[in-house]
């Protein structure tokens, strides 16, 4: 049962540290995204890899501390 808990705090705690690294990115994020939105001929060709390479640039930097 303990393990369980504590897994379960490790992933909260995971989770919480993601969310601040992309909140402290919050305008260069929702820059990238204006800039497809905002464009209705651009939007068109947006398709999941462009998606996973946005997303991958946004996280490059993003690392965890545990597990180790």
């Amino acid at each position: 049962m303990l393990k369980e808990e504590t897994m379960k705090c490790n992933i909260i705690a995971q989770r919480i540290t993601l969310q601040e690294y992309l909140m402290d990115r919050e305008a260069d994020i929702l820059k990238d995204i204006d800039d497809w939105v905002s464009d209705e001929e651009k939007i068109k060709t947006l398709d999941r890899a462009t998606v996973e390479t946005m997303l991958d640039g946004w996280l490059n930097e993003f690392t965890l501390v545990q597990p180790s």
